[in-house]
């Protein structure tokens, strides 16, 4: 019969998913905004892999249930704690949360944005057709927020 007690000591426990939860927050930074505001089959598939691949190294054989729910825990901490903090210091927010990246200034594309952003002048330009924007000259500035949206001001006329 399965134990529902933890089978390993718990710090170890804890340890292990803090250490593999920081990891992967830490590789899901590295990835352009561009993919941050919408999910490809491609985003799911790699989410699944990436999930098994953590919870392989994270629960070792001997584990039981017990020991899944305090690591289950623990992320949920710091997935609450990093928000938390996030919130309140100014320095853990910009190191948390990317800054928008300017696309377009006073009606120019900036190439080397668009190229870091992995982002094509075409879907620039589907984004600010979306917006009701015909023609680049029209925009003062344009941001790729951290979600993945494309922000618009525009030029006065």
């Amino acid at each position: 019969m399965t134990s529902f007690l933890p089978q390993l000591p718990v710090y170890e426990s804890a340890l292990v998913a803090t250490g593999v939860y920081l990891g992967v927050c830490a590789l899901i930074r590295a990835i352009p905004k561009r993919h941050a505001g919408s999910i490809s089959p491609q985003d799911v598939i790699g989410a699944v892999i990436v999930g098994g691949i953590a919870v392989e190294g994270m629960v070792p054989p001997e584990a039981g249930p017990g020991d899944a729910a305090v690591m289950i825990v623990v992320v949920l901490f710091w997935n609450f704690a990093l928000d938390w903090l996030g919130d309140r210091s100014p320095a853990l927010r910009r190191l948390l949360r990317e800054p928008p990246t300017r696309l377009i200034h006073h009606g120019r594309i900036l190439y080397p944005a668009l190229r870091r952003e992995m982002l094509t002048e075409e879907e620039l330009l589907a984004e600010l057709r979306k917006q009701g924007v015909g023609d680049v000259a029209d925009v003062k500035y344009a941001f790729l927020e951290a979600d993945g949206q494309v922000s618009v001001v525009p030029a006065k006329k």
